[in-house]
C-alpha cells in the first residue's frame, strides 16, 4: 500500500509542500490549521513527500513530489473506485502545484479541464449599504435563531451548527442571511478563517436574484468581520463570472491575482 490518510494531528507534516497552494487559497490554509474539516492522504505517513487534500467532498488539492508512481497508482485507484471521494459526486475541482501543472495524467486518466480563477482582497471597507436592501425583505446574522426556518441552505446550517454562544466567529466563521418572510434568499458565509483572513462565499436563490441581495449581504459581512478583527477578506471567483466579479469591484475588492484551476470530471461506470 502506498497512501495513507493522516489524522488531523498528522496534517502539520504536509505543510512544507502544502504551502504554496496555502498561500493564496484559504481553503487549504483552513485544512492546514484545523479551522476547516478536511481530509489528507499521503505517500508516506512519517516523511510524506507528496499529498492529496480533500475538503467538502469536491475542493482538492495536489502538492509535493509527482514523481512517486507508486503513490500516484494507488491514488488514481483510490479516486477511481471512490474509496476517497463521495460516490455520488460527479467531479472534482483541483488545484495542484506547479511540478503537477504537467503530471495530473499520472493520477487522472482523463485529463483535467483547466480554467481561470480570479483572487480579490479586501481590506478596508467604507460602503454605504445600509440603505440598499429592498422593501419586503429583511437582513439578519446567522445564529441559532434561524434553526427553525424550512430549507436552510447547507452552508448557513454549517455556521449554526460549528458556532455555539460561547465560540469567537473570528475563529469558526460567521455570515448573515437576506429573509424574504420565512425564506432564505440569499446568504452569505465568511469561514476558512486563518491569520485574519477569512474566505467570502455567497449565494441567491433563483427567484431573487438581480435584486442586489448578494451586494447588501456581502457588504453585511465584510463590514462585520473587519470591524471583529479580521483585517483580510478573500473573495475567489471564476475568471468568466462577470455577476461576481462586478459585485466584488463594487465592495471595493482589488485584484490581487489569476491562478488556474482544474476540473476533474468522472467516468461514470
Amino acid at each position: 500500500m502506498m497512501i495513507y490518510e493522516l489524522k488531523q494531528d498528522e496534517f502539520e507534516r504536509t505543510r512544507p509542500f502544502f504551502h504554496p497552494l496555502a498561500a493564496y487559497l484559504p481553503f487549504c490554509a483552513a485544512v492546514l490549521s484545523g479551522t476547516q474539516p478536511g481530509r489528507i492522504w499521503v505517500d508516506d505517513p512519517k516523511q510524506p513527500t507528496a499529498g492529496f487534500m480533500l475538503t467538502r467532498d469536491v475542493w482538492s488539492y495536489l502538492a509535493g513530489s509527482p514523481q512517486n508512481e507508486a503513490f500516484n497508482n494507488a491514488l488514481q485507484n483510490a479516486i477511481s473506485e471512490r474509496e476517497i471521494v463521495d460516490e455520488k459526486a460527479f467531479g472534482l475541482l483541483l488545484c495542484c502545484t506547479e511540478a503537477w501543472g504537467e503530471a495530473l495524467t499520472a493520477v487522472f486518466p482523463h485529463p483535467p479541464t483547466p480554467y481561470k480563477r480570479h483572487r480579490y482582497l479586501c481590506h478596508t471597507f467604507n460602503n454605504q449599504w445600509q440603505d440598499l436592501l429592498p422593501d419586503g425583505f429583511s437582513l439578519q446574522q446567522i445564529d441559532h435563531s434561524l434553526k427553525s426556518l424550512p430549507n436552510l441552505p447547507e452552508d448557513v446550517q454549517s455556521v449554526i451548527d460549528c458556532c455555539g454562544p460561547d465560540d469567537d466567529p473570528m475563529q469558526k466563521g460567521f455570515g448573515f442571511v437576506v429573509l424574504r418572510e420565512n425564506q432564505v434568499a440569499a446568504h452569505v458565509v465568511v469561514d476558512c478563517i486563518v491569520n485574519r483572513l477569512g474566505d467570502v462565499g455567497l449565494v441567491t436563490e433563483e427567484p431573487f436574484r438581480r435584486r442586489g441581495l448578494a451586494t447588501v449581504a456581502s457588504a453585511a459581512a465584510i463590514e462585520y468581520g473587519l470591524s471583529h478583527g479580521l483585517n483580510t477578506i478573500n473573495w475567489d471567483c471564476d475568471a468568466q463570472n462577470e455577476g461576481s466579479i462586478r459585485t466584488a469591484e463594487k465592495l471595493g475588492f482589488q485584484l490581487d491575482s489569476t491562478h488556474t484551476m482544474f476540473f476533474v470530471k468522472f467516468v461514470q461506470n
